[in-house]
């Protein structure tokens, strides 16, 4: 399986600094559509092609897609599951508002009307378990979060998923806006890494 997972283009929400997560549904700003457009226009001129696109409801991620697919005459579907993890009343709240108690929250621990790390890491290795299954040969493009991507690496590494604690700093592998992975893999243990993180088009 070729998969090539991009991080949605900058959103409204980060300009305002404010806290996102799956419970605040920020909108690209103008310089998240250009992002979007020059990485559609990367994709294009490398002749990539796809044989599913499949976003996060999120309307950041989608509008990302969305772009993408206009660029390469295709269609995509969105996937619940891809949406980042849910920080409940936290979502929308100044940036700088702390949502750690004292040490750390378990990672078994639901944000208050939110959801908890677990229940990120179980819907979205449930969705990548299917990918496997349903297209052992394809070639997927997924666009989603930073903390969905990191689960998602972790997936195709196998690697643990990091400590009993959600932390703020945990993701280990960093997504900037409208960065691009690609991986190809063979299988559990046999995974060749192009690239994580690639900027280049901005």
């Amino acid at each position: 399986m070729e998969l090539l997972l991009v991080r949605h283009g900058r959103s409204i929400a980060d300009d305002e600094k404010r806290i996102k997560g799956g419970g605040y549904d920020s909108p690209l700003t103008d310089v998240g559509v250009e992002q979007a457009r020059k990485l559609a226009a990367r994709l294009q001129r490398e002749d990539y092609r796809f044989d599913m696109i499949v976003s996060s409801p999120l309307d950041r991620a989608k509008r990302t897609a969305q772009i993408i697919t206009e660029t390469l005459g295709t269609d995509f579907i969105y996937d619940e599951r891809l949406a980042e993890l849910h920080l409940g009343v936290l979502s929308g709240r100044p940036i700088n508002v702390d949502p750690h108690p004292e040490g750390a929250r378990l990672a078994h621990k639901r944000f208050p009307e939110g959801e908890s790390y677990l229940d990120q890491i179980h819907r979205v290795t449930s969705f990548y378990m299917e990918l496997q299954d349903s297209y052992p040969q394809g070639k997927i493009c997924v666009v989603a979060h930073g903390g969905t991507l990191n689960i998602l690496v972790r997936l195709v590494f196998g690697l643990p998923m990091s400590s009993p604690y959600w932390q703020q700093q945990g993701f280990r592998f960093r997504m900037g806006d409208t960065s691009i992975s690609r991986f190809v893999v063979n299988g559990p243990f046999d995974v060749v890494t192009h690239f994580i993180n690639d900027r280049s088009h901005l």
